[in-house]
């Protein structure tokens, strides 16, 4: 694949860093809705259900993951750009926040509560690794 198309369509994860956040919103949010789409289709892979059911549930899926990206991606970038540092604690408060709404959308506080410490825990271990330029995570293997 040529680099350029490739770099066009990566998620740009490790550039929240305040500038440009309606941008990266923007991208975050698409891609977050292509994965939710994709999780509905396995869903529906796994149980199929009804026109009318599977319907309803690709589309609520696919909302709740949208909305999961939008809001990481705005608090990581606000809370970057309020406190004028791009460091792994503005992660964890975006990662926190996607989980907190995840909870919210289950009306689950253990549910919230879990997946905030999990989200915001990947979310800051993340952008650990990048910072320190670790790598892929899974080395490309060498012939």
């Amino acid at each position: 694949m040529d680099p350029e198309i490739k770099e066009m369509i990566r998620p740009k994860f490790d550039s929240l860093n305040g500038k440009d956040t309606t941008i990266r919103t923007l991208e975050i949010t698409f891609f977050s809705s292509i994965a939710g789409a994709g999780a509905s289709a396995l869903s529906l892979a796994i149980s199929p259900k009804g026109l009318a059911e599977s319907a309803l549930r690709t589309a609520s899926l696919t909302a709740t993951c949208a909305a999961v990206g939008a809001i990481f991606a705005t608090t990581t970038g606000a809370t970057a750009s309020f406190r004028g540092k791009d460091t792994p604690l503005n992660y964890f408060i975006g990662g926190c926040t996607s989980g907190l709404f995840l909870g919210a959308r289950m009306q689950s506080m253990g549910v919230g509560s879990g997946a905030c410490a999990a989200f915001g825990s990947l979310g800051a271990f993340y952008k650990y690794w990048k910072i320190n330029e670790w790598g892929p995570f899974i080395p490309p293997p060498k012939y």
